[in-house]
């Protein structure tokens, strides 16, 4: 699993997660958190991240939501 921020110092969330889904093609799903930026969750989804959280998650939010069958909205 991979979580990650959207807005970050030199990669953005989306072109990481297509770089990701294009090197590790079988790797397990990724999870972006989406915060105060320009791409909507969906538009996450839809580049394929199987989850997204809003900020502030708690780890129990994550534990909980990634021990159920995959999803594709928040």
């Amino acid at each position: 699993m991979v979580l990650t921020d959207v807005i970050m110092p030199v990669i953005d969330g989306m072109s990481f997660l297509k770089e990701f889904k294009a090197r590790y093609k079988n790797h397990p799903p990724i999870f972006i958190m989406s915060g105060g930026n320009q791409y909507r969750p969906e538009d996450f989804i839809k580049a394929g991240a199987s989850r997204y959280f809003t900020k502030l998650v708690s780890a129990d939010e994550i534990l909980n939501r990634t021990q159920d069958s995959p999803s594709k909205t928040k």
